[in-house]
Order: C-alpha cells, then structure tokens, then sequence
C-alpha cells in the first residue's frame, strides 16, 4: 500500500457474526458488562485515527465465527523528515 503505515493484527479467537460485526462502529453508549464485548475502545481508536490524519485512514475490522478476528490499521506514511518540530 503506497504512502500508508499498515498494521495487521489478528487472532484465533471466537470471532464475531455479521450482526456484531456490523455494529463494532455504530454503538456508542453500550453499558460495561463483563459478559459482553463493547467495542467502544474499537471505535475510539477509528474516530482518533480519522481525526488526526482524515477519513482514509483508520481500522477495518473482518470476522468470521469460530475462526478469529483480524484488525487493519492503516496511517499516513510519514518521512522522518517530515515530522513535525518538538514543540
């Protein structure tokens, strides 16, 4: 992927089913439960990411039940050049 910074993450866990994959993004206000996953900490770290460096960048979240879960995070390719100066 030119001029991007992918990260893959992945795992073999239960995975999740289309319905629960649909709405990683779309709960917002979901009380904590410890029996239920509540995907907020997924959507906070998509929503910084747009915000920082703009709505091509972010994660993209495929599941599949009983197989695993795989996680892409994809951020702007930055040249040690052009980092910002220390403030």
């Amino acid at each position: 992927v030119r001029d991007k910074l992918v990260f893959i993450i992945r795992d073999d866990g239960v995975g999740m089913d289309k319905h629960q994959l649909e709405t990683i993004f779309s709960e917002r206000r979901t009380p904590p439960s410890k029996d239920r996953f509540t995907g907020i900490g997924i959507m906070n770290v998509h929503e910084r990411i747009r915000l920082h460096y703009g709505q091509p960048y972010g994660l993209r979240v495929f599941s599949l039940p009983m197989k695993g879960m795989l996680v892409r995070v994809e951020l702007p390719a930055v040249k040690p050049d052009e980092f910002p100066p220390d403030s």
